[in-house]
């Protein structure tokens, strides 16, 4: 098997397809890879995290030079089944981290971290988040109130979890209360379906026991979360993505995963109906604009 474990960019050549470059990566398998630029230098870096060839646990991030990329020591956790999101969660211009995921085959070693970014130093937060592995993390304002609240999902030592974290606006965080099942083996996202300027929630993966699964969306009123009525097919194992696919300025889903019912591996596009669309704004007329010396003013 560790001949089939790959970690590999491979490059857009546009019209001729994509082409795999010889980046010297670590090899892992069920783990997570995330694009982040943590150190502000436009350059877009690769952090990696899973298991090796070998069966070790590794976290690993690697600096794009610009030429290549080289591995950068950091203070995170080795995981696997995990899940990585960075976020300027402090508002200080660089990328912080939340991540979830276990390091060994017992609940016991299931964790969840933040991580503060201080000029590409990352540091432990103290935020003391239910621990949790086999699920996702999402950053999002669900109350826009202009402070990062985050989504999370997965299996934790009590059973599978879904749950809301509120921003206290001081870099700590409580959970919302929503009358969400827990999901673990899928993703939780935000989106804004209705396009009433709140977030939503659009969800698949596992209930307790693994047998079933479900895809649901939970529309945002005002920070109760209510469940719209859909006819989408309960999935195990699956994943969930939004995007607006026929350009009508809603978002639309795909999502892939194993339909219990039918035994059938699935992976379906559904069309966003929802009467309001998120229409562009109108150009403003009538502007003008006045010099003072090196002063630029907008009337």
């Amino acid at each position: 098997m560790t001949e089939n474990i790959i970690t590999a960019i491979y490059r857009n050549d546009l019209l001729f397809g994509f082409t795999k470059m010889n980046f010297d990566f670590i090899n892992v398998h069920s783990g997570s890879v995330s694009w982040t630029d943590y150190d502000n230098d436009t350059k877009q870096d690769v952090f990696i995290t899973g298991i090796n060839s070998e069966g070790i646990v590794i976290s690993k991030l690697y600096k794009n030079n610009g030429f290549g990329f080289n591995e950068v020591s950091t203070p995170f956790h080795s995981l696997y089944n995990s899940s990585y999101e960075f976020y300027d969660l402090d508002n200080d211009g660089d990328l912080d981290v939340l991540f979830s995921g276990q390091s060994a085959e017992n609940k016991n070693s299931y964790i969840s971290k933040i991580f503060i970014n201080n000029n590409g130093i990352f540091n432990e937060s103290a935020n003391n988040i239910p621990s949790v592995s086999k699920g996702s993390v999402s950053w999002g304002d669900f109350d826009a109130d202009g402070f990062p609240d985050f989504v999370m999902n997965g299996e934790s030592k009590d059973g599978n979890r879904l749950m809301i974290m509120h921003n206290n606006h001081d870099g700590t965080f409580i959970q919302h209360s929503a009358d969400i099942p827990g999901i673990a083996f899928g993703k939780v996202l935000w989106a804004d379906f209705d396009n009433d300027g709140l977030l939503d929630i659009i969800l698949t993966g596992n209930l307790q026991g693994n047998f079933n699964g479900i895809v649901k969306i939970y529309r945002n009123d005002n920070g109760n979360f209510i469940e719209v009525n859909n006819d989408l097919p309960g999935i195990i194992n699956g994943n969930v993505a939004e995007g607006d696919y026929d350009n009508d300025f809603k978002l639309d889903i795909i999502f892939t995963g194993h339909d219990p019912v039918t035994n059938k591996n699935i992976c379906s596009v559904y069309r966003n109906i929802v009467n309001i669309t998120n229409d562009l704004p109108i150009e403003p007329k009538g502007l003008t604009t006045t010099f003072d010396n090196s002063i630029i003013n907008f009337n």
